[in-house]
């Protein structure tokens, strides 16, 4: 090649492919695949709060979900003024 890299779009049968013959391996990848997004409450501008996972076996469960919602709530109500300097 000469040094360029090409991205393709991964379909569901490399999705089965992975499953069925790679299941057993250290599946992860060089970026985040699976990610968590909640809004922090009460900033002048929108912030997120983001939980990413670069593990194609983690999955993120309800439960996961709702704790990074409080997590996000708690920071908005608890820290209101801590990222007004970065805006």
């Amino acid at each position: 090649m000469n040094g360029t890299s090409v991205m393709r779009t991964l379909t569901l049968a490399d999705f089965d492919y992975a499953i069925e013959n790679l299941n057993h391996l250290d599946m992860t990848a060089p970026r985040p695949v699976r990610a968590i997004a909640a809004q922090c409450t009460s900033q002048r501008a929108a912030m997120f709060l983001v939980v990413a996972s670069n593990d194609f076996k983690m999955v993120f469960d309800d439960m996961d979900s709702w704790f990074v919602h409080m997590c996000a709530v708690s920071n908005g109500r608890f820290v209101p003024g801590a990222f007004a300097d970065t805006l």
